[in-house]
């Protein structure tokens, strides 16, 4: 999935998962807050690939993951996952005060973007170290198809953001 897609899918995401009140925190937060917070996070998995946006920010750490790991390897699994979310709670521990909408809003970005490349034929190694793929194949390298998908998804989103449930 390419970086706008990313985007767009982020954002949708977040706004359902809002929604339907998944966590209790996000449910008083301003969606915005929660939806910047939800995109600057969308990106990191591609922290493994050098000429990515978030890798091209952060070079050497990128190409340090790329050459350990591959692209879509070990941060675009469940295990990332879990040690992004212990590594969020580690700060609280020293100390470092993070409110939990944000610890929330940072996980979905990260999990969106893993989601979303589920949709792409290459799909992603969920289960890291373990090599299988796991895919919803939708679509193949045809980007205006991606375009379209996240494009009715937000669409969606926004729809069931404002009916009355």
């Amino acid at each position: 999935m390419t970086f706008s897609g990313h985007f767009i899918f982020s954002i949708s995401i977040i706004i359902i998962i809002k929604k339907i009140n998944l966590f209790n925190n996000l449910s008083k937060i301003n969606l915005i807050k929660l939806i910047i917070i939800c995109i600057l996070s969308s990106s990191l998995p591609d922290l493994d690939h050098p000429n990515s946006i978030i890798g091209k920010k952060f070079y050497y750490i990128s190409k340090l993951f790329y050459k350990f790991f591959g692209h879509r390897g070990f941060t675009h699994s469940i295990l990332s996952i879990i040690i992004f979310y212990y590594i969020l709670n580690l700060l609280i521990f020293f100390n470092l005060y993070i409110p939990k909408y944000i610890i929330y809003s940072l996980i979905i970005g990260y999990t969106s973007h893993i989601i979303g490349d589920m949709f792409t034929y290459n799909g992603v190694p969920l289960l890291w170290p373990c090599k299988w793929k796991f895919t919803i194949f939708i679509f193949k390298k045809k980007k205006n198809k991606e375009k379209k998908f996240c494009f009715i998804f937000f669409l969606i989103s926004i729809f069931l953001y404002f009916l009355k449930i």
